[in-house]
């Protein structure tokens, strides 16, 4: 076995898997595009993690990370393992060594940033998704590496965390990502107007009879209990944008509704920031 630290190029990269990527696992069209966006961005980093052969020249771990690299058209430095054997004796018979790959649990983003000692790790990982998918103008739901949430974290950090905190110490309501995240935007141009509404929300502080904006915020959290992930929570941001357009704007809502122009205006109130927001995960 022989293990060496080697650039592939897109081309070895493509020619690998069609040649010697047999029998693997479906590929993941999100975990791979995460990866190449982290390629693109230059966060994708060297780890003890890389691509692997066994004795017959068969890849049995990288695929992931050579899709990636094609699809970001740019080479990876990575750890190149080649000769693992094909099976391996376990006492009472062998074992095929591509069945113990990838067998251990992986972290997800929010256990990464607890390991870098964020506070509330998980609820500030969901917001930085919330706020990278509405200045991406995403219509589906995609997933985000621990690199680019770092550099959301760096871009949009204190508004999260802000964000974050009145969320989950509201006395009546706490508050999913998909509320956070469009809050937390709000609140990079506006810290005091999105701490005022964001406090009525969770406090449910105007009378049930009211047409206040973060009121009708209430009552349609209410009427819609949360679900973890999916596409159900695109379109709810729509919804929390609009409250959010309407607060800014003094106005009363006789009825809630799922609203771009609200969103682009969210989007609209810093461009630039947004935008950079929106390379860390799909870059121009």
């Amino acid at each position: 076995m022989k293990i060496e630290l080697k650039t592939i190029w897109p081309l070895e990269a493509k020619e690998i898997l069609e040649t010697k990527n047999v029998n693997n696992r479906a590929l993941s069209s999100i975990t791979v595009q995460k990866l190449a966006n982290d390629i693109k961005n230059k966060s994708f980093l060297l780890t003890h993690q890389g691509i692997a052969f066994d004795e017959s020249g068969r890849l049995i771990d990288g695929q992931h990370r050579l899709a990636a690299c094609v699809m970001a058209n740019l080479p990876i430095t990575i750890l190149v393992t080649v000769g693992l054997p094909t099976s391996q004796n376990i006492g009472s018979g062998s074992l095929n060594t591509f069945e113990v790959l990838d067998s251990g649990k992986n972290r997800n983003v929010g256990q990464m940033l607890f390991l870098s000692g964020i506070k509330d790790a998980n609820k500030v990982a969901a917001c930085a998704k919330a706020v990278g998918l509405i200045c991406c103008k995403s219509d589906h739901n995609f997933g985000i590496s621990i690199a680019q949430t770092h550099k959301i974290l760096n871009i949009m950090g204190e508004s999260i965390s802000t964000c974050v905190e009145i969320g989950k110490n509201g006395s009546i309501l706490k508050t999913p990502a998909y509320i956070t995240g469009p809050f937390a935007i709000y609140h990079n141009s506006f810290p005091d107007k999105s701490i005022k509404m964001l406090n009525e929300f969770v406090n449910v502080s105007q009378p049930a009879d009211s047409l206040a904006p973060s009121r009708a915020l209430a009552k349609f959290h209410q009427n819609n209990p949360s679900v973890a992930g999916g596409q159900q929570h695109i379109e709810r941001y729509k919804f929390v944008c609009f409250a959010i357009h309407k607060f800014h704007l003094g106005e009363n809502i006789t009825r809630m509704t799922s609203s771009d122009v609200s969103m682009d205006w969210l989007i609209k109130l810093d461009t630039k920031t947004c935008k950079k927001v929106k390379n860390v995960i799909i870059s121009d």
